[in-house]
């Protein structure tokens, strides 16, 4: 910055009332980063002048009463790269005397140590592993164990977090998807390419410099090409059919699936859990519906299976998309509440968009 003789005001803007600095962004990233990918701060600088976000990132730290909850957010590069392994994850506790990383200034959320009963905060913990032990059961579909989790949080929502069996609902619920053969409905996959049209245009209405490669991918042929020389522009309308998603589904490979299963247990150590359980189901559906979409879509338009390489580009430009855009969240979520799809509850509607998995 010195060298081209730059002024912070490009990178930074002070908030007025709180005369705190915040980072700007150049389409959907942070101005700091070179076109190398690189920190600008940290290259030029070092690690001591970063801010602590900048400092603790791509780890997101949530200090609860059992300790504090490490996680990631993988618009990292290697982050996103460990969701490619095959290994199941496991959660690991460790001594706070080996644990390197800066104590932050400020954490992301606090869990309360005494909840009533009839609060979820009381079961949060046993929420937590029941969660994480429906995600890494690979013996059912990822479909089936979305299926759980959605119905095992409606359960809850129903009873008001009183007299919770945890143990119980999870058992329930899998030998209830085990005996149950429903009919497949046949305007289901009508069902499901309406409401992600309706997501596409929430996210471009909220960000009106959204610029969609999905829709890019849908409206060319399929010929080589390699993952980067896709160019973006704004199309008015997302071209997709039931011929089309068909087409799609049909080229997903079985191992993608790990990288979702990856990608969901780490939402499990989102708090939103804690204060809004819908909002955070109804989030965590997004973010693996727009990750398959992306992953089949580039997997369409190259013509062949992803490489690594490609996986974690796709991977971590759709978290950096998504993760930094908390208003298309609440927006999307609020459009679910308000019963806007036919009147379906938010519960029946995540249960179509369930089916794409």
């Amino acid at each position: 910055m010195e060298e081209n003789k730059e002024k912070i005001e490009n990178y930074i803007e002070i908030d007025p009332e709180t005369k705190k600095a915040y980072t700007k962004f150049d389409n959907g990233y942070c101005k700091f980063i070179t076109s190398e990918r690189l920190c600008r701060v940290h290259r030029d600088l070092g690690w001591d002048c970063l801010s602590n976000t900048c400092k603790v990132y791509p780890r997101i730290l949530n200090v609860t009463p059992k300790g504090m909850e490490v996680s990631l957010t993988f618009s990292c590069r290697e982050a996103a790269r460990l969701l490619l392994s095959k290994e199941i994850f496991e959660v690991e506790e460790i001594e706070k005397e080996n644990f390197f990383l800066m104590e932050p200034s400020k954490v992301n959320f606090l869990i309360p140590k005494n909840e009533l009963r009839s609060k979820i905060g009381f079961y949060y913990f046993e929420l937590e592993k029941t969660l994480i032990d429906i995600l890494k059961n690979r013996e059912s579909s990822l479909g089936n164990r979305l299926e759980e989790i959605r119905r095992l949080i409606i359960t809850i929502k129903y009873n008001d977090c009183k007299d919770i069996n945890l143990k119980e609902l999870k058992e329930k619920n899998l030998k209830n998807l085990l005996n149950e053969k429903e009919l497949e409905n046949k305007n289901s996959k009508e069902e499901f390419i309406f409401l992600i049209k309706e997501f596409i245009k929430i996210k471009k209405d909220i960000s009106p410099g959204f610029q969609s490669e999905l829709e890019f991918l849908l409206k060319n042929s399929c010929g080589k090409r390699e993952i980067n020389d896709y160019i973006f522009f704004r199309a008015t309308e997302l071209v997709l059919d039931k011929k089309t998603l068909n087409r799609l589904l049909e080229q997903w490979e079985p191992e993608y699936d790990i990288i979702l299963e990856n990608y969901s247990l780490v939402h499990v150590f989102s708090k939103e859990w804690f204060k809004n359980m819908y909002f955070s189901l109804s989030s965590l559906y997004l973010l693996i519906t727009f990750l398959k979409l992306k992953i089949l879509l580039y997997t369409d338009y190259l013509q062949r299976k992803l490489t690594d390489e490609e996986l974690v580009e796709i991977i971590s430009t759709l978290d950096n998309d998504f993760r930094h855009n908390e208003i298309f969240f609440k927006t999307s979520y609020d459009y679910l509440l308000e019963k806007k799809y036919n009147g379906l509850e938010l519960k029946e509607t995540l249960k179509i968009i369930n089916q794409f998995f």
